[in-house]
Formats: C-alpha cells, structure tokens, sequence
C-alpha cells in the first residue's frame, strides 16, 4: 500500500509540472519509472529470499525426520526405563567404553550405569526414558552418585530435552547433558562405527 501510495503522489507532482515545468516533466517521468522498477526487484527479491528459507526449513525438517528414523528413536520412546538403560549400555560399549556397570535397579544412588575407560576414569550416567522435559532432579541425583561410586565426572542422558534450571545446574557442576539430538548423534555414530567394522570384516574374507 505504502508503495502504490508514493507512486499515486509521484503522478500528481509530475502532473503539475508538466503544466508549469515543462522542462521538469521527463526528468521526473524516469525518476518514478526507475523508482517503480526499483519496487518491483526488492518485492520481487524479498519473495526469492522468503521461498529460499522456507526450502530450507523443509530440507531441514526432512533431514531431522530421516535422522529420526535411522536412529529409531521411536523405538526409544516407547521403551521401559530398565530397558532403555540396556539400550544405554550397549550403545556405549559399541562406541568403544571399555567397561559399562549396570547398577542395581533399586537404591541406586543416583546413577544407572558407571562407564570405565581405558585409562580409569570412571563416569556416572543417569538414564531418563522421560516424556517430558528432564528437571533439576536428574542432576541432583547423578551428582549426588560421584561420592558413592567414586567416578570424576558425572552425564545424564534423555530421550526429551532438558528444562533450563536443568540445564544451568548441570553447568555449574560440570555435568555433560545428551538431549534428544544428542542421542540421536550417539546412534547414529555407533550405526556408522558398526557399518565401517562390517565392511572391514568383508574385506578381509574376500582377500582370504
């Protein structure tokens, strides 16, 4: 509107000075028709930019979908908290931990398995198969489990996200979070690491 408007007042002014300024008149013609031009490419430009992005947010989408799937973290999210665990475990030692504890199921203090590295350094992890959002409780808890089982650094690990304070608590007490994405990575990269074995394994049977 704003556009049409400033156009409609630029005919008027160079109606009167064709009338009084007759000199004036081609001059201001191409001004308007250069401006109207100029109106047309930005419009134009602006709707080229605006279906650029929105390609983008739907190349996005579908590549977050495809993750999705590959990872099955649908299959994640309807498993049991004894069972994701077991997930947990054997998803880490696939990616290469050279020990995952599993703790009791009941009374345990905080943390569900104890990873070991080759160098001894030990870790808490906190297992939460949730459908909401993880609070400030999961924190507290892997936290509170370093004492017990005596590891130097402390994760928790989610199929959702966390909540703020969550994740502003976890930052003062230097615990690493894997949100839903960072799970999903983790699969992703055990599936890889799996894939890259198998190939290996076929190579060397066929140079056998």
């Amino acid at each position: 509107m704003g556009g049409l408007g400033g156009l409609l007042i630029g005919l008027i002014i160079l109606f009167f000075l064709m009338i009084y300024v007759k000199w004036l008149a081609p001059i201001m013609l191409l001004l308007i028709v250069l401006s109207a031009v100029m109106m047309y490419r930005n419009r134009k430009k602006r709707k080229k930019e605006e279906e650029f992005r929105r390609q983008q947010e739907i190349q996005a989408r579908r590549d977050y979908e495809q993750r999705l799937l590959q990872s099955g973290i649908e299959r994640i999210d309807v498993m049991k908290g004894e069972d994701f665990e077991e997930f947990l475990a054997v998803l880490l030692k696939n990616l290469g931990v050279q020990q995952v504890e599993t703790t009791p199921k009941s009374k345990d203090f905080g943390a569900d398995l104890i990873l070991t590295n080759r160098a001894g350094k030990r870790v808490s992890v906190q297992a939460k198969r949730y459908e909401r959002n993880v609070g400030v409780d999961a924190i507290q808890q892997v936290v509170a489990s370093k004492g017990k089982y005596n590891t130097q650094d402390a994760w928790v690990i989610t199929n959702q996200y966390f909540s703020k304070e969550a994740q502003e608590l976890a930052k003062s007490n230097n615990v690493k979070l894997f949100n839903r994405d960072g799970l999903i990575n983790l699969v992703l990269e055990a599936q890889k690491k799996e894939a890259s074995e198998t190939n290996e394994v076929e190579n060397l049977q066929t140079t056998v």
